[in-house]
């Protein structure tokens, strides 16, 4: 996270045996998003109840100089949950089969146009076929992403409290944040071109590219939408991404085109069939006293 403290993740239906083990304490008290002290390895950490990957989920956070000592005695908790050390590659797709927009994969925030912008977006080039006319474009709002009140606006002042109302009083979002599941045989069309004829079509990183991409999204010829987070889920067997879609389109079953591509690149039709989020269930907030 920065030189001075470091960030673990441990995820998944066992992720609270192995913490319970590694910490020798229990650990049911933790509600969702919220966070303690405690002491793994005979480090002082705090654990923060999270589900990233949409199954139950925690973080430990603590001191740097202490990352090897704390990393260890969790790989030793958990041998006997089959605890399993995955890449940062895997966490991104773990959010797109939980229906999770990312902050800097699947919307910009408004902070890249200040000064103070994370380094982190400015490193990144925007990929897909996404043509913006305006940084703004890759903005979204709460309500576009499904989070925040849908039906009233709470009666004290905050940041951002007009922007909520004009749109709840517009009678919501004009976009909502749906699924897609991208047709397997188009799929494969774009991943077999560099060994068929004809021009080589910009490859699919597998399981996903590690940065920000914008495919746009068509209907009848029109753009209605665009879609970000493109992954191949092993689990569900098939490629998907998250996608903003002007409501009128963002029914489940729908039928759209995915345009993929870059600007200058060839270019192929993607056929894709909106769904309803999260791809799989979601487990974040499995009660804990039930385990």
């Amino acid at each position: 996270m920065t030189p001075d403290q470091f960030i673990f993740g441990v995820q998944g239906p066992t992720s609270l045996f192995v913490l319970e083990k590694a910490t020798g304490e229990g650990l049911r008290d933790i509600g969702f998003s919220r966070s303690r002290g405690s002491r793994l390895g005979g480090v002082a950490v705090r654990i923060l109840r999270t589900g990233i990957s949409g199954e139950l989920g925690y973080e430990i956070h603590g001191p740097a100089e202490d990352a090897n000592r704390v990393w260890s005695s969790v790989l030793e908790a958990g041998e006997e949950f089959g605890l399993r050390q995955l890449g940062f590659r895997a966490q991104p797709v773990q959010h797109i089969e939980a229906g999770i927009a990312t902050n800097g994969l699947d919307y910009l925030p408004a902070s890249i146009v200040t000064p103070g912008a994370p380094t982190q977006f400015r490193r990144r080039p925007l990929g897909g076929s996404f043509v913006a006319a305006d940084v703004a474009d890759y903005f979204r709002t709460p309500g576009e992403l499904g989070w925040g009140p849908r039906k009233r606006i709470p009666g004290h002042d905050f940041l951002g409290r007009d922007a909520l109302v004009a749109e709840l009083t517009a009678g919501g979002p004009a976009r909502r944040l749906v699924g897609l599941v991208w047709n397997q045989d188009d799929v494969a069309g774009v991943l077999t071109s560099v060994a068929g004829a004809g021009p080589m079509v910009e490859q699919m990183e597998i399981p996903r590219g590690d940065g920000p991409s914008f495919d746009g999204v068509y209907r009848g010829g029109g753009l209605v939408g665009v879609s970000s987070g493109r992954s191949l889920s092993a689990n569900l067997r098939a490629t998907i991404s998250l996608c903003v879609l002007d409501r009128e389109y963002a029914d489940t079953g729908e039928d759209v085109v995915v345009l993929w591509g870059g600007t200058g690149t060839p270019q192929r039709e993607i056929r894709a069939q909106v769904v309803t989020l999260p791809f799989k269930l979601d487990n974040r907030r499995t009660d804990v006293t039930q385990l």
